[in-house]
């Protein structure tokens, strides 16, 4: 006959209780990015965040702050108006404007600088009127971001921020046809970084 020993209460909550003790000793808690008026993290716990952003561009995005007002941001990726591109931010926080156990909502403004390549494919009526086609070739480009507006959710649980954020992006764009101003463009995106 098979015999069948099952280990005591007692035994199952002494080995509960050292397992729990041991992932609390390990364990490190979750740290948010940074919000005005608060204490700005060491160096490799919490001031550094990576990502990605959906809209314009799409792509990956990372964020540090050099202090809780202020940080440095960038993104690479993919957008209509400059193609594969590049750019980098310089960005204020000038206070919180929702403080909350769960979440902190910190606006920011900033100025920044980007490089695009792109492969724009001209509308049809530009292809039967080449005079017109200043698009259907690869062009460089330089741009600016200014101002940049947005909002952060840094949320307190856990080590990551949600944002969206908006900027005029004027460029002059350099290929064939010699440079070209461009004044309309205009980036917006929403994306989430987890901080470390």
């Amino acid at each position: 006959m098979l015999s069948v020993t099952f280990p005591s209460s007692r035994s199952v909550a002494l080995t509960l209780a050292g397992a729990g003790a041991l992932w609390g000793a390990s364990a490190r808690p979750a740290t948010a990015a940074p919000s005005p008026g608060k204490t700005l993290q060491s160096r490799t716990d919490g001031n550094l965040g990576l990502g990605v952003t959906l809209g314009q561009p799409t792509g990956l995005s990372g964020k540090y702050f050099l202090s809780p007002q202020f940080a440095v941001a960038g993104a690479f990726g993919w957008g209509y108006q400059y193609g594969g591109r590049v750019h980098a931010d310089f960005a204020w926080h000038p206070g919180t404007a929702f403080d909350h156990d769960l979440v902190d909502v910190v606006p920011y403004v900033g100025v920044g600088a980007g490089l695009g390549l792109f492969h724009h494919q001209a509308h049809p009526w530009r292809r039967r009127h080449p005079e017109h086609d200043v698009w259907n070739h690869s062009h460089g480009a330089m741009f600016l971001r200014l101002p940049v507006l947005g909002a952060a959710a840094h949320w307190q649980d856990l080590p990551l921020d949600t944002f969206v954020e908006f900027a005029w992006a004027p460029g002059v764009i350099v290929g064939n046809h010699g440079p070209l101003f461009s004044g309309w463009a205009v980036d917006w995106a929403i994306g989430a970084r987890w901080y470390f």
